[in-house]
C-alpha cells in the first residue's frame, strides 16, 4: 500500500505535495463552462434572461473576488 507524498508544516499539519489533475482543475474548468454557458445564453436571450446569463458571464470575476476576499 502506497501513501501519498507529504509535508508536514511547523505546526506538524500534514500537507499533500501532490494532487491529482481532476482536482486541480475542477474549479477553473466549471468556471470555464459557466462563463460559455452564459455568453451562449445572452447572445440567444432577452430580457430578464439576459440578466441571468450576465451573471454567469461574471462568474471569473466574482471567483477573483471572492479569492482576494478570502486572502
Amino acid at each position: 500500500m502506497t501513501m501519498a507524498a507529504e509535508t508536514r508544516t511547523a505546526a506538524g499539519r500534514a500537507v499533500p505535495t501532490g494532487r491529482s489533475l481532476r482536482r486541480t482543475f475542477a474549479l477553473p474548468l466549471l468556471i470555464l463552462c459557466l462563463s460559455l454557458i452564459g455568453l451562449v445564453w445572452a447572445l440567444l436571450a432577452t430580457g430578464v434572461q439576459d440578466d441571468l446569463a450576465a451573471l454567469l458571464v461574471a462568474v471569473p470575476i466574482l471567483a477573483i473576488i471572492w479569492g482576494r476576499l478570502r486572502r
